[in-house]
């Protein structure tokens, strides 16, 4: 906890130093001449500089401490080795970054590895991914995004593709009309301009089809010169852009959201947290459900009392949302009751619901076939016993 607040806080901090140090420029500017530079440590602030190599001394005694506990295990952990690693390259940037600002102060720092090190401080705002384990909903998101990256490549290829096919179409569309016109008539609509601007090339045929459907511009702007060469490729670029809007762009995001319902389903600590929120909400009912039936209120449920309620349409309502059997309220009452003093106690009675909830299990049933076997071979050797018995008596008669 104390290290996700650091983190925090230091992704804060870097915000606002930012934001310090562009503000610091910006009026700078007003005050240098025409042809001057602003000084490199003129933006600046030696306040700012201390909070940063604080936060750095706090990562180094973070990841010694660490080092001290795991040892080897740090870097070999299948868990977190990816993360541990990128830490101690954070620390050792850091650390650089330490030294080289005493060197600035002592007069011999290269500008260039400053700068360098100000775009690797950077670095530091993925920090805040690592807080976001300790939140579910962001940790899902996050798995989420992570792992669908690889069905985001495909899919950029796939527009890739779609979008190579339809511009070469309309590229060869323009190259027809443009050299089947003459310069009089297309000077006289000025089409020639429009062609080039927004179809003049592949990659341009494709980076138009591209803002026609995320927005960088409007696609009737963008169709205006293809109306021109014919309203047949009008068409054809508006069947392009229902294709990719209402075909394409659906079946997409299906794919992602299914992805994203597989992971979370997949992550280990959704999970068990899922699992653990399940058992305290089914021991809440159950709760509720032996308040409701001990009617003397003296935490016990006694088989007059059991036989009482539970036909009570609210008790049989609370066992079927828990898919507990209650047709035979004799043989419950007696698989709850497991010291066999003809009453429950409220740990028996959640204790029992919780084996009970269900259909067998597979552990039931090995359970029920080892004990089977183990009567079985009891039987067996009584009956060996029963047998050299009467053997026995028949040698002496």
């Amino acid at each position: 906890a104390i290290s996700a607040t650091v983190i925090s806080i230091n992704a804060i901090f870097i915000g606002y130093a930012s934001q310090y140090e562009m503000a610091k420029t910006i009026d700078l500017l007003k005050q240098t001449k025409p042809d001057g530079k602003i000084p490199f440590d003129a933006v600046q602030n030696d306040l700012f500089t201390v909070f940063g190599h604080v936060f750095t001394g706090f990562y180094l005694v973070e990841l010694l401490l660490k080092l001290t506990v795991f040892r080897l295990r740090f870097f070999t952990s299948p868990d977190e080795k990816y993360w541990n690693l990128f830490d101690t390259f954070l620390v050792i940037t850091g650390i650089y970054e330490v030294i080289q600002d005493f060197l600035n102060n002592s007069g011999g720092a290269n500008i260039t590895w400053i700068r360098v090190l100000r775009l690797l401080k950077m670095l530091k705002m993925l920090r805040v991914i690592r807080v976001m384990k300790f939140f579910r909903e962001l940790r899902i998101m996050l798995s989420s995004i992570v792992g669908s990256l690889r069905i985001l490549f495909w899919s950029i290829m796939m527009l890739g593709l779609i979008m190579y096919i339809f511009g070469i179409c309309f590229l060869q569309a323009v190259t027809a009309h443009l050299a089947e016109t003459s310069q009089a008539e297309l000077d006289k609509t000025s089409i020639e301009e429009d062609i080039l601007t927004n179809w003049g090339s592949v990659e341009i045929s494709m980076r138009t089809l591209l803002m026609a459907i995320t927005g960088g511009n409007d696609w009737k702007d963008l169709a205006a010169p293809l109306w021109q060469v014919g309203p047949h490729y009008y068409a054809f670029f508006l069947l392009y852009i229902a294709f990719i809007v209402f075909a394409v762009m659906n079946v997409l995001t299906g794919i992602f959201v299914d992805q994203a319902i597989r992971l979370a389903a997949l992550d280990r600590d959704n999970v068990i947290q899922e699992a653990l929120e399940k058992e305290a909400a089914f021991a809440r009912n159950m709760q509720e459900l032996f308040a409701t039936v001990d009617s003397d209120i003296n935490h016990k449920i006694t088989w007059h009392e059991f036989k009482k309620h539970i036909n009570d349409p609210k008790v049989q309502s609370y066992f079927a949302a828990m898919e507990l059997d209650v047709s035979d309220a004799k043989q419950l009452f007696t698989l709850l009751d497991n010291d066999g003093s003809n009453t429950i106690e409220i740990r028996e009675f959640i204790e029992g619901c919780s084996r009970l909830k269900g259909g067998a299990k597979s552990m039931d049933l090995l359970t029920l076939m080892e004990d089977n076997k183990h009567s079985m071979g009891q039987i067996g050797l009584f009956m060996n016993f029963v047998i050299d018995c009467f053997d026995v008596i028949l040698k002496a008669a």
